[in-house]
């Protein structure tokens, strides 16, 4: 059975990623690890998030959803948000196994994670926002994943909304 690594944050419930899930999906039992690194404005590369889907246990602090002083704890809730509705959405499509976790801001840092912990996986897709605003193909992200990992990998570039990753 197929199983594929996403690695997306802002771009989790764009049009063109879930088509690609539904392509998988129709190629028949589809798995899926999803990674959403919690980057944001003020995420610092160090930090750790330590948060997962599974059964979609937090260590975030409680507080009522409500972010507690921004920084990298309000990206780890964002990146949990969207990770959860992620997870959902994926499996509504019918995706046989959908798992995930909130990973390093740093995607490369969160994608070797994933691979170390979570896989095997049979490809990598990385999901940015459009070039001209996405940081992650400004980093070239897609590339240096080839490189770094002897996997294949597809790259999802959102269509253009004006939001900035």
């Amino acid at each position: 059975m197929p199983r594929s690594l996403i690695v997306a944050n802002q771009t989790l419930g764009g049009q063109r990623l879930l088509d690609v899930v539904g392509e998988r999906v129709e190629q028949g039992d589809c798995r899926l690890y999803v990674v959403v690194p919690a980057t944001g404005a003020d995420a610092e590369p160090g930090a750790t998030a330590g948060v997962a889907a599974s059964g979609l246990a937090s260590s975030l602090p409680a507080g009522g959803g409500e972010p507690m002083g921004g920084g990298p704890e309000e990206a780890r809730r964002e990146a949990f948000n969207r990770l959860k509705e992620a997870t959902g959405r994926f499996s509504d499509l019918g995706a046989v196994e959908v798992d995930g976790e909130v990973g390093d801001p740093d995607p490369l840092e969160a994608i070797r994670h994933a691979v170390e912990d979570a896989g095997p996986f049979d490809e990598i897709i990385v999901s940015t926002l459009p070039a001209g605003i996405s940081r992650w193909i400004r980093m070239d992200l897609a590339s240096r994943t080839r490189r770094q990992f002897d996997l294949p990998v597809v790259h999802v570039e959102a269509e253009p909304s004006g939001a900035a990753q």
